[in-house]
């Protein structure tokens, strides 16, 4: 049976949710330090655990564990919606993994439940979450969860656009 359960500051499973994601700690310091440098940030949010398991009030990071081993992983955290929403924040959704080995046994579903859990006791009435188009297991799966689209970004690389208009 697996559990799901808060990663605290202890950062107990840090190093196993690392492994999950295929990042070795070397290699997660050294984009940090990478991003940081780059950008003039103190961390990045992209690769820093660290940031949403210290802003406990914020963020949370969730682990789904088979007995011992960590075989999921779910990051998320309370940000401010646009003027375009009828809500001031909602809770997002950053990242979620699961091992391939226990994948479609309700691992990211558990993991998931406990975030709406959290983000329902943090006062938010909407979860939002980006997964790419052409991605149609994520789409299914998040469907299957209670997810439908409500907003497509598109971008375009600028050379096409570039090119496209000197035609005109």
């Amino acid at each position: 049976m697996v559990n799901v359960v808060r990663v605290d500051r202890t950062g107990e499973y840090f190093a196993d949710i690392l492994a999950l994601l295929g990042i070795s700690e070397d290699e997660h310091a050294r984009r940090s330090r990478q991003y940081r440098g780059a950008l003039g940030m103190r961390e990045s949010d992209e690769y820093s655990l660290i940031r949403y398991v210290q802003d406990e009030e914020g963020c949370i990071v969730l682990v789904a564990l088979d007995g011992d081993k960590v075989v999921g992983c779910l990051k998320g955290r309370i940000r401010n919606a646009g003027r375009h929403m009828s809500f001031r924040e909602y809770a997002h959704l950053s990242s979620v993994c699961v091992l391939p080995e226990h994948r479609k046994k309700q691992v990211a579903k558990k993991l998931v439940n406990a975030f709406k859990a959290w983000a329902r006791k943090k006062g938010m009435s909407h979860c939002m979450l980006y997964v790419q188009n052409n991605n149609e297991g994520a789409i299914k799966a998040w469907s299957r969860m209670g997810f439908t689209t409500n907003l497509r970004r598109m971008h375009c690389k600028l050379e096409t656009f570039l090119l496209s208009r000197r035609a005109d």
